[in-house]
């Protein structure tokens, strides 16, 4: 093997290859090498940013759950009924009821849903009351039972997690149901 000369001033310092016969190595990691090691580097910061949302969304409920899960009132002071209300367009951020039909008592811990009937001039259609169930998380064996009520039934009741609920049907005068938070 023969020496190569260096340029005047300039010094040899790469160490022999043993796997390439004796080839001088650079000091800088190979391209391949520093792909590897910049997937690494980002696989890690994926996976913290992803372990800090899965962290977020197992506190939040899930994504898409956007139902009232617990009738305490949350840090800005709105209790679910009223949440669940805003939602449904049927409470305005004051707590008070945007439509006739509906009434918020006892501090939003309270709601008196009156839907209308075929006599009635005033009153929520019944998909706003669904929307209600729907956001207070009321069980399918509940909402069966609403539905199935007739006038000769007189007032029922039912309650599910924190809520409470009594509610009477006539068909001249739609469906009459008070929600209690029992939180």
């Amino acid at each position: 093997m023969t020496d190569v000369e260096q340029p005047e001033g300039t010094q040899d310092t790469a160490a022999p290859n043993a796997i390439s016969g004796g080839s001088p190595v650079s000091s800088r990691p190979s391209p391949s090498h520093r792909t590897w090691l910049m997937i690494t580097i980002g696989a890690f910061v994926l996976g913290g940013l992803l372990g800090g949302s899965v962290a977020a969304l197992a506190t939040a409920g899930g994504p898409g759950d956007d139902t009232a899960t617990s009738s305490e009132a949350d840090a800005g002071g709105v209790t679910a009924i009223e949440q669940a209300g805003r939602r449904c367009g049927l409470v305005n951020m004051d707590g008070r009821s945007t439509a006739s039909g509906v009434e918020v008592g006892d501090g939003g811990m309270s709601l008196t849903l009156d839907t209308k009937g075929n006599d009635d001039s005033t009153g929520i259609a019944y998909s706003d009351a669904e929307c209600m169930f729907t956001q207070l998380k009321m069980t399918d064996a509940i909402k069966s039972r609403v539905e199935a009520t007739r006038a000769l039934d007189g007032r029922q009741t039912g309650d599910w997690g924190d809520f409470d609920a009594s509610w009477g049907y006539h068909p001249d005068h739609g469906l009459d149901m008070v929600i209690e938070d029992q939180s």
